[in-house]
């Protein structure tokens, strides 16, 4: 099969190994045996290794195809190696305990949450693959950190408990039919370290089962994943009342990177892109730093929210969960030292963005600071004014 001449091309396969091999030609030899031969001077093999998922040999080139047919044969190979079905020592796991290495051959049923999923754009032939993104409200830290999408963003406090399972073959039927908010039982999902070292799921069978809260008690696994999830909500909300505690209000000038804060600003000026709405917004503090715009050197908030917002130039708005961004590129300060550029982004997905009534009669913790905002305003105001004259 390999090159009598190159010897340094000769593979070490060893068991437990697959190999692929291109362009055989198969030949009957003496007494009626068949072999297969491949051309010596095209060097046409790689060998995979399950153990470790790296490939070894001449073909850089694997296909999809190939990788997919590549576990179907390591997961028959395995279902023959155990006299017993695999579902007998498979079991049912938690995402925090599953594994690549776990037994068996990393292989594991489990009870989850759809929180997201999309159809991959898949290059190789008419194969259709669905990466769907679920929970269990457990953690594993071996599990990539997931910023979600244009149409799903995933919570921060969750993105260490959102496993990301790749479902082709039978399993799309059931993978085109699931939708946020789902809770399912999943059968034979194979853990495998991604291209990117982290874990994610495989699952090519049709062995899954939508499940229903009004039939707990068939259901245990999906009881306890309730109480998990009423745990990480109730944590959730503790959080939410920290955050929006009026102490955590600030002015631009004085509010620090990487930090959450709330404030009151006016819009200066509202950009509107196919994906994105970009709002230029002052609270009449001065900030070195700030990402140099075409407008004035006033911070960027971006975010899904203000798509469904009408503002205009001249609101004022009380804005939750502001955090300055570090981004590339170093300022100067006024007095030539060098720091980094800040923007502002919004962190959630909820209605963060409020309009206040100038000549309403506002009660909440926005208002408070409103009437300070007003004043720094028209000090601005009647120094550009002295400016002029």
């Amino acid at each position: 099969m390999f090159s009598k001449n190159r010897h340094d091309c000769l593979s070490d396969s060893a068991l437990n190994k697959v190999m692929i091999f291109r362009d055989i030609t198969v030949q009957e030899v003496y007494s009626s045996s068949i072999n297969g031969s491949c051309p010596s001077y095209n060097q046409r093999w790689t060998m995979y290794d399950p153990e470790i998922e790296q490939y070894t040999g001449p073909i850089r080139d694997v296909t999809v195809e190939e990788e997919i047919h590549i576990l179907k044969l390591y997961d028959w190979r395995s279902k023959v190696k155990t006299n017993t079905p695999v579902s007998m020592t498979r079991g049912h796991k938690l995402i925090k305990d599953a594994g690549p290495n776990v037994h068996p051959d990393g292989f594991f049923d489990c009870t989850v949450e759809i929180l997201h999923k999309h159809r991959d754009e898949c290059k190789q032939g008419t194969l259709v693959i669905y990466s769907v993104y679920v929970t269990d409200y457990t953690s594993n830290e071996n599990l990539p950190v997931l910023q979600g999408d244009g149409e799903w963003r995933c919570p921060e406090t969750l993105q260490d408990k959102v496993l990301k399972i790749e479902m082709w073959d039978s399993a799309v039927a059931t993978a085109e039919k699931m939708n946020a908010g789902d809770f399912y039982s999943i059968t034979n999902v194979k853990m495998r370290i991604s291209r990117d070292n982290c874990w994610e799921g495989k699952c090519k069978e049709e062995k899954m089962q939508k499940l229903s809260t009004n039939e707990l008690e068939m259901c245990p696994d999906l009881v306890a994943l309730l109480n998990r999830r009423d745990a990480w909500n109730a944590s959730q909300d503790e959080l939410e009342r920290n955050t929006l505690h009026p102490r955590n209000h600030a002015l631009l000038q004085d509010a620090e990177p990487d930090k959450i804060f709330h404030c009151i600003a006016e819009v200066v000026h509202v950009s509107k892109e196919s994906h994105s709405t970009y709002l230029y917004v002052t609270d009449y503090t001065a900030r070195d730093g700030l990402v140099p715009i075409y407008i004035a050197p006033k911070p960027k908030v971006e975010g899904k929210q203000l798509q469904i917002l009408t503002l205009s130039t001249g609101n004022v708005i009380y804005i939750k969960k502001l955090k300055l961004q570090r981004l590339p590129g170093v300022a100067r300060a006024a007095d030539g030292s060098p720091l980094c550029y800040v923007s502002g982004t919004l962190e959630g997905d909820e209605m963060l963005i409020q309009e206040l009534k100038l000549g309403g009669q506002g009660t909440g913790d926005e208002y408070k600071h409103l009437g300070a905002l007003l004043r720094r305003k028209q000090e601005y105001e009647e120094f550009q004014q002295g400016e002029r004259n």
